[in-house]
C-alpha cells in the first residue's frame, strides 16, 4: 500500500496535477474516475490477493488465508475500499491542493 500510495502521489505531483480535479463539490470522487480506477485496479488482481491478507492480519490479527471465501470478497472489494479510504481522509482533511 504505500508503495502504491506513493507512486500515486509521485504520478499526480509529476504530471502536475491537482487533487481536487478528482473530487466534486461533496469531496467525493467523481464518477468517471472511480470507474476507471476500478477497471485498472483488475489488472492488479493478483498483487490485489497478496495485499489483502496482509492488510487484514494487520487490521483484524487474524490468517484470513483460513476463510477463502471472505478472502475473495474482500480481493473484490479492495477498489471501492480505497476510494472509500481516499474520500475519508480528503473529507476529515480537507485536503485538496
Amino acid at each position: 500500500m504505500k508503495i502504491g500510495d506513493a507512486m500515486f502521489v509521485y504520478m499526480m505531483h509529476s504530471h502536475q496535477i491537482k487533487p481536487k480535479i478528482l473530487f466534486n463539490t461533496d469531496l467525493q470522487i467523481k464518477e468517471n474516475i472511480k470507474n476507471e480506477f476500478i477497471n485498472r485496479t483488475n489488472y492488479c488482481k493478483s498483487e490485489i490477493e497478496k495485499a489483502v491478507p496482509l492488510i487484514f492480519k494487520e487490521t483484524q490479527g487474524n490468517d484470513i488465508n483460513e476463510q477463502p471465501e471472505l478472502k475473495q470478497r474482500l480481493v473484490k472489494a479492495f477498489p471501492f475500499w480505497y476510494l472509500e479510504a481516499l474520500e475519508k481522509i480528503i473529507k476529515e482533511g480537507n485536503k485538496l491542493n
